[in-house]
């Protein structure tokens, strides 16, 4: 079993790289912020569908690493109810962004 921080046998590479889990999600969110920036400045259909690709990769790797980071520091009598929220912030956030623009 990994120790707390280290990431779990859902990152199988992370084994062989010593990458903790706070490391990795860092990584994503970098790469994850290049991804949309070349979505921006697409300037065809064929880059932008790339840039979108690579989006959806690197957003996929985060899921995992939050996932472990809740079973690291929450309690299992907890960890239903705090994953949800992370869900459902998930699924609110931009909707509520679409619909209810700041001021």
């Amino acid at each position: 079993m990994p120790s707390p921080g280290r990431c779990s046998p859902c990152l199988p590479t992370s084994w062989r790289t010593g990458w903790t889990v706070r490391g990795w999600l860092a990584g994503s969110i970098v790469l994850w912020s290049v991804a949309t920036a070349l979505a921006g400045g697409a300037t065809s259909y064929l880059w932008l569908m790339l840039s979108r690709i690579a989006l959806g990769a690197v957003t996929a790797t985060a899921g995992p690493g939050i996932a472990s980071l809740i079973g690291d520091y929450f309690p299992a009598a907890e960890r239903a109810r705090m994953y949800g929220f992370v869900l459902a912030v998930n699924w609110w956030a931009p909707a509520s962004g679409t619909c209810c623009p700041p001021m």
